[in-house]
């Protein structure tokens, strides 16, 4: 299957030059990579007991309440519920999520998540550096900051879904999502489905299963419009989301989201510093700081 990295349990193997090749060319010609057995097995472990006790210290907050109504309307264009705000079993709605952003060293009084902004800080810097007539290396030569990491749990119980979207609205320019679901099967569903390119394409490109240990790379903009397929089973994944700085930095309001309070907070990519984000994204350091 186009797109696809064989599993291997060597530490960071998809470092070397043979599977940087696949991910980048998979990214150029597919538009996504799978990469299985991203991590070690004890780092994503305790990467999924984060996401179960973000859950349960209700520290997540449901898709639909996201942003106070900015995504899918206020709650008086709620008519019939069709955001689902009831929690009622089976019912139809635009997305069933539960969500939380966390910075790399406190996940809300949880441990730590930076094994995982670390993994892949470490390969989108590796793929940008590949050289010039790289196709994926040149869309991520000023990618180099990163939003907090979003924890998201979709219900099984109320076959949580997400409707067709684009992650470019966010001003990301690359998504990349680890799946956190042990023994996970087709008759599970909650598939991840990828669409040809545009907006309103209803051409499906492919459906991936989100099962354990999988990173899935994609192009956040109209070449990847996904949906979440509705779940039989509570579903788990850390998503992270790589942004251009100069694109997120000149938009208006721009360099406030690089301090917390003003939504997901921007970090540098590593081994990115400030300095040399602002010098890229041609932002004048001592005026932003």
């Amino acid at each position: 299957e186009a797109g696809r990295i064989a599993s291997d349990p060597a530490p960071s193997w998809w470092l070397a030059e043979r599977a940087l090749a696949t991910i980048a060319g998979s990214l150029a010609e597919a538009k996504y990579a799978i990469i299985d057995g991203f991590l070690p097995q004890s780092e994503v472990s305790a990467l999924a007991a984060i996401a179960r006790e973000a859950q349960s210290m209700d520290l997540l907050e449901a898709g639909t309440h996201y942003g106070v109504g900015a995504w899918l309307g206020p709650p008086e264009d709620n008519r019939g519920d069709w955001q689902n705000r009831k929690a009622v079993p089976h019912k139809w709605s635009a997305r069933g999520d539960h969500l939380g952003f966390f910075a790399d060293s406190d996940a809300g009084g949880l441990p730590g998540l930076r094994c995982l902004t670390c993994a892949v800080d470490s390969l989108v810097s590796a793929l940008a550096v590949r050289g010039n007539a790289d196709e994926t290396a040149s869309r991520l030569r000023a990618v180099c900051l990163r939003e907090d990491t979003m924890i998201a749990c979709y219900s099984g119980k109320l076959r949580g879904r997400y409707l067709r979207h684009l992650d470019a609205d966010r001003g990301a320019e690359l998504t990349a999502i680890l799946y956190l679901n042990e023994d996970w099967c087709e008759a599970d569903d909650g598939c991840l489905r990828i669409y040809h390119i545009g907006r309103d394409n209803r051409r499906v490109r492919v459906d991936l299963m989100p099962s354990w240990n999988r990173l899935v790379l994609f192009w956040a903009g109209i070449e990847c419009p996904h949906e979440v397929l509705p779940t039989r089973r509570d579903r788990l994944a850390m998503t992270c989301w790589y942004v251009d700085a100069r694109s997120a930095l000149s938009a208006p309001g721009g360099l406030a989201r690089v301090v917390p309070g003003h939504g997901p907070k921007l970090n540098p990519v590593s081994p990115w510093t400030w300095e040399s984000v602002f010098a890229v994204a041609g932002v004048n350091e001592e005026a932003a700081r």
